[in-house]
């Protein structure tokens, strides 16, 4: 894979690709027709390009499987770190929830403490209050 990241890396193996594609065609298409013109017999000449033709065959099959191997670990390698950074997210997006729960029952008890002390001041003031306007 090229170095980099993102669009630019798959860019540039593309290209990488392309050249090395259109570099071995240009070879094949070459060689073809200089077998096709070199003075020879006809037979000769057919037995040459029978075996050019089946050598590149498998070449192509074997640049053509080296592609496939190529492309299928990039799709397991990317799917995996999607998969990974999925979890990341989802264990994060947890324990937000769960210090946000935390920090949500803390107030709760903080506010039912404050009104259980303010309710508690206000009865003890009114209690007062009435004792001596009373007497």
């Amino acid at each position: 894979m090229g170095k980099g990241n993102g669009l630019y890396a798959d860019t540039h193996d593309n290209s990488a690709a392309g050249f090395v594609t259109g570099l071995f065609t240009g070879a094949l298409i070459g060689a073809g027709l200089g077998l096709l013109f070199a003075p020879r017999a006809g037979a000769d000449l057919r037995g040459q390009i029978a075996t050019s033709a089946t050598n590149a065959g498998k070449t192509v099959a074997d640049k053509y499987q080296q592609a496939s191997k190529y492309v299928n670990t990039t799709v397991d390698h990317f799917s995996t770190r999607g998969r990974q950074a999925f979890d990341q997210a989802r264990s994060a997006a947890s324990k937000v929830g769960e210090e946000a729960g935390r920090m949500a029952d803390q107030a709760m008890e903080s506010g039912a403490k404050a009104f259980s002390a303010a309710a508690q001041s206000a009865e003890k003031s009114t209690g007062a209050g009435h004792g001596r306007s009373h007497s």
